[in-house]
Parts: structure tokens; sequence; C-alpha cells
């Protein structure tokens, strides 16, 4: 990879330079070369390494093997076509996620149930009105992420009374049983990284609704998001994506602090500064920018001219996940000698008040070859600790549902805290907390000559690998829209950015009103009470049927018109 030492200006012109050098960036600086040889394209990456949220490690393995195991983004789908396309380009190879065999599941009570199937859709050995709760919970989910316009949240009635709303304020308001509690609740924490208390309602239906169904979000099979994983370890694609492009064009160890637009003439300088001498500044200037980093790390970035109010408050409310993902190796797939899928849904909690147990879930990740292993999410309580003190909860937890053999076979323990990875900070994606989603229309927005890339500005898909891919995929034809080649656009790629004919500026909320009970419900209870009014008078005075059904109605009609009184 070039260094900079190999430039002897720091005045250098491109037409395009790419901020951030993970799958998005990559496959945006992929794109322009691809359509258009001729481009002078840059590469600035504030690592030490491509990849960003990829990232694989070797470890130590079974049979004296090594496993190169992914400690980021593990999972693709079917419904995935950028990414599989993308995968399929680079010459790798995907294999399917093991599924086979019974589950196990700590949910609505400390013991251990085992399922078949999806550990969260086909469970039998739970009752039935557990059952009928989580499958009622997750339909009332699913319909709701069904009304919510992705582009435009707030064209729903009710996207402001979300907006105010926590995923768990939801929950429970909504859904009734602590089994169903339980499921919603991991299945939050493991695909933000925080407590559901801390996310929007409306941008979880966001992301339901991008990702297909809710139910997508914790299934390993048909359209699931763990139902492939890559041969090898997904940080591949970034490694093959930046020989493409060609080490000359990537700078590693690039920190950029500042972007200027001169607006009389649209050159932007990129003022950088080197991780390794932070007095090493270099500016770059160049026509267009593409910004893909994620948008918690955009608010470190100063804008001149500044950014508008709703651009810098997505910046600025943009909340990074704490996930902790680990991988065990062990010197047998011993779960699947029992029968055992290896798959874990764990709450976490025991009769213990105080007590968090680490293991949130658990997935079979031996490889295409056979060399056994396990990975899983942690919960974010166990931030803090030490790798030691992490290594030997895990393996305690895992104790509790394998037996001994989960400590017997261990071989090695990795884990990646990306809350605390430099230029990151967070993981697997942003999340928008209660009141914000105001700030989101925003996020594909392009500011002047800088255009924003990334898998949370994706239209489908946010927050994972084929959102990053899309997002790139659509920022590389805005470039191409401002530098005036018109012919390598595909407007199909543009729809619903604002450079869509179609395009129109996303509605900010408004507090209408909103109608709790609907206008027929209250003229049928009206109606009611009124029959139910002459019925009584009735009675009370013998009347016939007929005058039963006409005197209020007479008596009403001469006081109005009169102000008498009818006898």
């Amino acid at each position: 990879v070039m260094s900079v030492d190999s430039f002897s200006d720091n005045q250098i012109d491109h037409d395009v330079i790419v901020v951030g050098a993970g799958l998005s960036g990559l496959s945006a600086a992929r794109e322009l070369l691809r359509l258009e040889p001729t481009l002078r394209v840059l590469v600035l990456e504030a690592k030490e390494r491509v990849g960003g949220k990829t990232l694989s490690v070797s470890m130590k393995a079974a049979r004296g093997n090594t496993l190169n195991a992914d400690l980021g983004g593990t999972w693709i789908t079917h419904s995935q076509p950028n990414i599989l396309r993308l995968i399929e380009e680079l010459g790798l190879k995907t294999l399917p996620q093991y599924s086979t065999g019974t589950k196990w599941v700590q949910i609505g009570t400390p013991k251990w149930r085992s399922c078949t199937g999806s550990a969260l859709k086909n469970i039998r050995d739970f009752s039935l009105g557990e059952t009928l709760n989580l499958w009622w919970s997750v339909r009332k989910m699913r319909k709701l992420a069904e009304k919510v316009d992705v582009t435009n949240p707030f064209s729903w009635n009710r996207a402001d009374e979300l907006n105010e709303m926590s995923l768990a304020q939801w929950i429970r308001q909504n859904v009734n049983g602590r089994s169903a509690r339980d499921a919603l609740e991991i299945a939050a924490r493991a695909t933000y990284g925080v407590e559901p208390s801390r996310v929007n309602m409306l941008y979880h239906l966001t992301l339901c609704k991008c990702t297909g169904t809710f139910a997508n979000l914790f299934d390993v099979s048909g359209g699931g998001v763990q139902a492939m994983r890559v041969q090898g370890g997904t940080e591949q694609i970034s490694k093959r994506l930046a020989e493409e492009i060609g080490k000359d064009k990537i700078i590693l160890h690039r920190v950029v602090e500042r972007f200027e637009v001169d607006e009389s003439n649209g050159i932007t300088r990129v003022h950088t500064h080197s991780t390794n001498a932070p007095y090493d500044k270099i500016i770059y200037t160049c026509s267009q920018v593409i910004c893909a980093v994620p948008l918690n790390q955009c608010a470190k970035i100063s804008f001149f001219p500044p950014l508008p109010y709703l651009k810098q408050r997505l910046f600025d409310s943009a909340m990074p996940g704490n996930l902790i993902k680990f991988l065990v190796t062990f010197e047998t797939a011993f779960w699947r000698e029992e029968g055992w899928s290896g798959e874990v849904i764990s709450t976490g909690r025991t009769t213990s008040p105080s007590e968090v147990l680490p293991v949130i879930c658990t997935y079979d990740y031996t490889s295409s070859s056979g060399i056994p292993a396990m990975i899983g999410f942690m919960s974010e309580e166990y931030s803090d600790m030490t790798k030691e003190d992490r290594c030997n909860a895990v393996v305690r937890d895992l104790m509790r549902v394998f037996g001994e053999r989960a400590m017997v076979q261990f071989l090695d323990y990795e884990e990646k805290l990306w809350s605390k990875e430099p230029y990151i900070a967070g993981a697997p994606s942003v999340f928008m907390p209660c009141g914000t989603m105001d700030s989101w229309l925003v996020r594909r927005e392009p500011f002047m000559t800088v255009h924003f890339a990334g898998a949370e500005t994706a239209s489908k898909w946010i927050g994972y690998m084929e959102g990053a891919v899309e997002s790139s995929l659509r920022t590389v034809h805005e470039v191409f829209h401002q530098l005036g080649y018109y012919d390598k656009i595909s407007y199909t790629l543009l729809k619903g950015s604002v450079y869509d004919s179609d395009y129109k500026q996303p509605l900010v909320t408004s507090k209408h009103y909103v109608e709790r009970i609907p206008f027929w419900r209250r003229g049928v209870f009206f109606f009611t009470v009124l029959c139910l009014g002459i019925l009584v008078y009735s009675k009370k005075y013998k009347l016939s049927y007929t005058a039963r059904a006409m005197k209020p109605l007479e008596k009403a009609v001469v006081k109005f018109s009169t102000g008498m009184d009818w006898p």
C-alpha cells in the first residue's frame, strides 16, 4: 500500500477521493475504475489495514490446523444480490450455515429448553400459550414494519408516536408473557449490540422493513441473515478489492480531519494527518468525495461550509452498537455428535437479580474442511473485563449447555470489542436513539461535493454488508452525475436519491393528531348508548315501541326549535 512519503507535494489533484477503505469505500473505488479507468481515484484509510468492520484472525484449531475466523461481519443471505455478485466476481465461495439438530433456548425461565427448526419460530417444547404469544408478537411487529416507508418514515401517521418510543417500551406495552419478551429482547441485543431500551422503535421498524421481516434478523434458514458464510472469512473481500484497485491508490494511516469546499470553483480540499505522526499533515484536492465511514465517525470530521442542521444532528445522534463477538475452537464438534446444531439463545439472566451471564447466542462455525468452532455474541456488561476473564466466563457459560466437554476440548479463544476499535468505535452498526429519526431522513443526501456511502445509508439491508455494497454503487453514480459522465449512469441505482427525477424531499416530522379510536367505532358506541337510553326511558313510562323511538326525538326537536319543554 502506498506510503505518504511517495508524494513530494502536499497538494495533489484527484477526480475522486474515497474516505474509508472498508467494504463500501473499496467497492465504490473499484466500481469507479471499472466503469471509467481514466479517473484519478485515491482511497484514504485511517487504520493500518483495509476491511473496516470485516476482520479475520488466525486461531489454533484441531489436529494442528489453524482457522481463519471472522470477528466482524460474517453472514450473508440469499436475498442480498449485490454482495453475492461481488463475492462471485472476486472468486470467493460461500458455505451454508449449519443448523441441523436441536437448539437450546433459555427464555421465560432460567432453565434450558430444547427446540427444533428456527430457535424462535418453531418451539415444540414450549407451552401453546408461549408459542402463540411469540407468534402473535412477531406478527404484530411485522404488520407495523410493513407500513414504514424506508425512504421517508414520517409519511406514516404513527411515525411521531413511535419516534418517541423505545423498542423496550413497545415490548412492555404490546407483548404479554416473559418468553415472548425475552425472545424479542435477545434478538434486539444481537442486532444492535445494546439493550432495547436505547433503540428508537421507528428506527427498529425501518430496519425490519428493509431486511424483509423481523424474523429474518434471527433466522439461519431461508431469508434469515445468518444463512451463509464466506469460506476463509469476509476480510478476503476487502483484500481482493484492494488488489484490483491497486495498492498505489490506497493510503493507510491517513485520518481525515476536514472537508473544505471552495464554492467558487467546486474544488474540495481534504485535510488529513498521519496516525503515526499527528503533525504530518497533507491536504489533498479533488472534484468529488465519497465519504464511506460510519455515521458516528462523520461527526469527527469538520465541514466548510458548515453542514445543514439536520445532517449535523444525524452525525451527532447516531450511536454505535457495543457488540462483542467471540470465537472458540474445540478438538471435536461434540455438539454435532449429540445431534445439536450448536445454536444457543439466552437471556443471560439467572435466579440472582444482579447476575448476568455472558452468552447472548452462539452458532456453529465449523469450517468446510471440518475444523470445529463456535461463534457467538456477548453481553455488553462484559465490556470492561479483561480478555482472560471474558474467556473464562464464556467457557463456563457454554458448560451450562454443553457440559464439561466445552472445557475439556477447548483449544483457543478470540474476541473483538468493536467499541474500542479506533475510527470505528462500535458494531455491528449504528442505531438511532428516541426522538432523533427526523435527522435520519437526510442520511443519503450529499453535501455539495461530498457523497455519503456506508451500510447505514443503504435503502435495503441497512447495517449489513449488502447495504455497504448497495450504497457504494449509488454514490458512484452520483459522482458520475456530478462529473458529467452521463453515459455511465444507471438511474436505477439512483432511485430514491436526490438525483432521481421523481425525488421528493422527505418531510420532517409534523405533530399531527393521531386518531386513537377509529371514527366508526366511536359511531357504534354513540349509537349503542343512545338506543340503551331510549330503552330505559321507554320502560320507565311504559310507552309503545313507536313512541319509545320517537318521543325523545320529538322533545329534542321542539326544545331546540322553540325553547319549550314538550309534555
